[in-house]
């Protein structure tokens, strides 16, 4: 098993969220949690099993307490055996080199029919409260 923590993912991994101010659907504000701008390349992953993750850190999700993340948007340069989102809590023990317990996680390998930019739409939103966040994909690579 092969894992990484691939900061590159910063340029692959978004995570859109929606917050209602006053509770009416007309006023609903969409944000994007990342790190980057416009993307030009994709990971290389190796054959096997592959995670890449992006950590935002509570310094960059403190402005979105209150809202959910509700969707996850990633680019796949080639099709997967299989494709996981997971979203992760931060470590417990407070170290910012590695992802706490998971907070969600989906299988969506049935939905992976084509390369490109891929989204997916939680099925149950994550709540952000400040803390830290991970962001993941996992993969397997055909060898």
């Amino acid at each position: 098993m092969k894992t990484n923590s691939l900061p590159f993912l910063l340029l692959l991994c978004i995570g859109l969220l929606s917050w209602s101010a006053c509770g009416d659907d007309d006023d609903i504000v969409q944000d994007s949690l990342n790190y980057d701008g416009p993307n030009f390349t994709a990971p290389q992953n190796a054959a096997g099993f592959n995670t890449f993750a992006a950590y935002f850190p509570s310094s960059v999700t403190q402005p979105f307490i209150g809202r959910d993340l509700v969707s996850v948007r990633f680019w796949l340069q080639d099709i997967p055996l299989s494709t996981t989102v997971i979203i992760y809590d931060v470590d417990p023990n407070g170290d910012d080199r590695q992802p706490g317990p998971i907070l969600y996680s989906r299988d969506i390998t049935q939905r992976i029919n084509a390369t490109g930019w891929i989204d997916h739409n939680l099925t149950t939103p994550v709540e952000l409260t400040g803390a830290g966040l991970w962001i993941g994909i996992e993969t397997e690579i055909a060898q």
